[in-house]
């Protein structure tokens, strides 16, 4: 589609596309969407578009193809289309962004991958081994770098573990931080879906921290050091490394880990629905999906704990299952704050305890970000699904486990670099919060009688 211009000069700002729509026999409404239930539609083009040089290149909407209108919208918004300047893609720009998509009835889902060169710019994100940046977006290898050289900075009571390795080789890693030999251990873990970039910054802002504290905030930094001298901290910032890396290089949007499927071209199981309590290699049902073959985002795998990420989580975890104590896993999108159960509706035995401490946490992140939060089971408050690590965590290691699903609904998974350190902030208050409650219960005297007839299974289904 050509647009004219002075003296009847013409450009060509978009490339001739056929949209290929899949059908299905019913799409997942609401934030249902977000997990692919339907094979999101897909582009394909001739050749990749090259660029606008003006505003006024771009064409009218009722004139090129509902997809390619979209990659102008884009180029009007962030007034280039070549990759973008990350400086330019702002709070307010994604704003604007999202209200225009709403506006044509477009769902973020449905945008092609091919258009999000121009949204996930990769030149905002550090691939820099030598620095960490805690207030933005980074890729693996400064984790493991990062993670290496707090070690050193803290050598008396930091320890990096290798607990794997992934399919591509690279290392599972964890840290454990325990000042005070405590045997009481809190579990805290992101990225185990690799599209959710912010969930990597929380886990990791959480270490900074822990180590390196809050000395502009005297009360913070002396409750950091009481939670120091209560807990032993293990911590896995990237669950899933391989389909992490690989949406810096390949596809954004990439949700499972990378291990070849026998059989298939296509590559990846959702460790997510890897683990043992409630694994079911088909449950369209209990998913809401309408396909959870081995080509869709959310493939369980061909039995429970195949995937070397869950089967060296869970060896890790139950070394620790007699002593942990919390465990909580951050994910996005929808500002929930969700425990067990996922594959049915019914609640958990501890469900007063667990909601007590959601509606603490929620409570702190609605005022530090201004928007709402939900708390309850994961069936309830979410959907339903089987396999997940949360209720594994609950049936078998801890009662006490949660899922946060970071962000609003309004920027997806892309939440912009901009709003990393209110996200970071507001994660970290609320689990300094909830940990200080804990702290409270463990040294309570109901606690103290249930220790002597394991506390852990009376409080389990």
């Amino acid at each position: 589609m050509a647009a004219s211009h002075g003296g009847g000069d013409h450009t060509k700002c978009h490339t001739k596309c056929a949209a290929r729509h899949i059908k299905c026999d019913s799409r997942p409404s609401g934030r249902d969407s977000r997990h692919n239930g339907c094979e999101s539609r897909h582009i394909k083009c001739d050749s990749y578009p090259s660029g606008c040089e003006t505003r006024q290149n771009m064409s009218s909407p009722h004139q090129i193809s509902r997809h390619w209108w979209l990659h102008g919208l884009l180029c009007l918004i962030l007034l280039t289309c070549r990759p973008v300047d990350a400086r330019t893609l702002n709070s307010r720009s994604v704003r604007s962004l999202t209200e225009q998509l709403q506006l044509h009835s477009i769902n973020w889902e449905d945008v092609p991958t091919e258009t999000f060169v121009l949204v996930d710019s990769e030149f905002y994100v550090n691939h820099n081994t030598s620095h960490f940046n805690y207030t933005g977006y980074n890729s693996f290898e400064p984790f493991q770098s990062e993670m290496y050289r707090l070690q050193e900075k803290f050598p008396d009571f930091v320890t990096v573990e290798v607990i794997g390795k992934t399919h591509e080789g690279r290392d599972l890693l964890v840290m454990h931080i325990n000042k005070n030999n405590s045997e009481d251990v809190v579990f805290l873990g992101s990225l185990v879906h690799a599209r959710e970039w912010i969930t990597g910054c929380v886990t990791m802002e959480i270490i900074n921290k822990l180590l390196n504290g809050s000395p502009d905030n005297e009360e913070e930094a002396d409750q950091i050091e009481l939670l120091l001298n209560s807990f032993h901290f293990i911590i896995m910032p990237v669950y899933n490394p391989d389909g992490y890396e690989y949406t810096f290089t390949t596809n954004r949007l990439w949700r499972k880990n990378r291990e070849p499927i026998p059989d298939y071209e296509c590559k990846g199981t959702d460790v997510n629905r890897n683990f043992l309590y409630g694994y079911s290699p088909y449950n369209e049902e209990v998913d809401n999906a309408t396909e959870r073959g081995p080509c869709s985002d959310s493939y369980p795998g061909r039995r429970s704990l195949s995937t070397n990420e869950a089967k060296a989580i869970h060896r890790l975890m139950t070394k620790y299952k007699h002593n942990m104590r919390y465990y909580a896993d951050w994910h996005s999108y929808g500002n929930d704050f969700v425990y067990s159960y996922g594959d049915t509706e019914q609640q958990p035995k501890n469900k007063d305890q667990l909601h007590r401490y959601g509606s603490n946490a929620i409570h702190i992140l609605g005022n530090m970000t201004n928007q709402l939060w939900k708390t309850g089971t994961v069936a309830n408050v979410i959907y339903k699904c089987r396999g997940i690590m949360v209720d594994h965590v609950h049936f078998y290691i801890t009662p006490i486990a949660f899922t946060i699903e970071v962000g609003p609904e309004e920027t997806n998974f892309r939440a912009p670099d901009s709003m990393v350190p209110t996200y970071t902030a507001s994660q970290w208050s609320a689990l300094l919060s909830n940990l200080l409650l804990l702290r409270e219960e463990l040294h309570s005297q109901e606690y103290q009688i249930e220790k002597t007839t394991n506390w852990r299974l009376t409080n389990m289904v």
